[in-house]
């Protein structure tokens, strides 16, 4: 039973281990200066929110000073592509220690500022990445098993690294901008949060309620008069409607992209033949594609003018204009909407030209 418990706590403990590895190796961003030219940027993938707890420069001079700064910016710009070389070691047997020992002392001398200034001044971060690389080929090799020289290139790989204790956050619609300076050089990366939403544009084919709009009046002439008397027209029915032909824009998270119904305020812009109208109200929009809209419609509509009255007689015939002021109302509106990739209500006809 003992054993038993024994050998339960070092799996434990070995499972702590490796996530602790795992969680530091996540809290990590990496920049390797040979991966862009100084004076160039470039975004790091892939993107989304993320946090780190510190930076590592790689290929960097042991002896020179690297400031970093740290900017964060709403996102602005499309990401650019990251590219970087390979470098391919030397093939033959005979040959690789002695190359393998000659590139280990290269490195090693940049160790050494004296040597660095008098010897190397115009050694760039690109020379250290095709050293480092070819360094990294040879201690795959096993032709040259001198297993001295492997250790120390490897504890020397780790001279041209350098960590900062630098916490990143990217957040959503953030661009994270990391400038790295040494020297007169400057480098730059972006990291990217994820998309805040995109905004979708739909047509609509919306409808207002005619008995919201209002009573409207005509004149009519008092039988064996030479009077007219002002009268309300019918009430229409409650379904009666108006088509108002009309563009909806709505904003949509990102987070609810990937769901079927995807509702969010929307805001419309239309014209009922006479006038503009205005939308205002909510939207759910089925798979991208297909969408329901409800809310309120600001239009012009008529009322009668405040020196007339209903029933009122007046002595001559006045037409719809002359008895009506045109106001702008709230109504309430209903919109069946579609997201196409033209705009379903411009003319086909050919513009003509005189």
């Amino acid at each position: 039973m003992t054993k038993f418990k024994f050998a339960f706590l070092i799996l434990v403990s070995c499972f702590v281990i490796i996530n602790n590895v795992s969680a530091q190796e996540k809290d990590k961003l990496e920049l390797d200066l040979t991966s862009i030219s100084p004076g160039e940027s470039a975004t790091l993938l892939p993107k989304g929110n993320r946090d780190f707890r510190f930076v590592l420069l790689k290929n960097a001079f042991p002896t020179k000073e690297y400031k970093i700064q740290i900017e964060t910016t709403i996102k602005l710009l499309e990401p650019l592509e990251l590219k970087r070389s390979e470098f391919l070691g030397g093939p033959d047997s005979a040959l690789i220690c002695k190359e393998f020992n000659e590139v280990y002392q290269y490195l090693n001398e940049l160790t050494d500022q004296d040597i660095l200034k008098d010897s190397k001044p115009k050694l760039s971060e690109k020379d250290i990445s095709l050293r480092i690389d070819s360094l990294k080929t040879f201690l795959k090799i096993t032709t040259c098993n001198i297993k001295e020289l492997k250790k120390r290139a490897d504890s020397l790989i780790q001279c041209f690294y350098r960590s900062y204790n630098l916490p990143i956050k990217v957040g959503t619609g953030e661009i994270v901008t990391i400038h790295v300076t040494c020297d007169d050089k400057l480098w730059t990366w972006t990291l990217e949060g994820n998309e805040p939403g995109k905004w979708v544009t739909t047509y609509g084919f919306g409808f207002t309620f005619k008995a919201l709009e209002g009573a409207t009046y005509y004149t009519k002439q008092v039988p064996d008069t030479s009077v007219f008397q002002i009268l309300k027209t019918s009430d229409p029915e409650p379904l009666d409607l108006n088509y108002i032909p009309a563009i909806f824009f709505s904003f949509i998270p990102s987070q609810r992209f990937n769901k079927c119904l995807s509702q969010s305020l929307t805001a419309g812009l239309g014209f009922d033949l006479t006038s503009p109208v205005v939308f205002l109200g909510y939207s759910l929009l089925f798979w991208h594609n297909i969408g329901l809209s409800a809310g309120l419609a600001f239009q012009q509509q008529q009322r009668l003018k405040s020196q007339y009255k209903e029933n009122e007689i007046i002595g001559s015939e006045l037409d719809k204009d002359q008895l009506h002021d045109d106001v702008y109302r709230p109504n309430l509106f209903i919109s069946v909407n579609f997201r196409f990739g033209d705009n379903p209500f411009k003319s086909n006809k050919p513009d003509t030209k005189e």
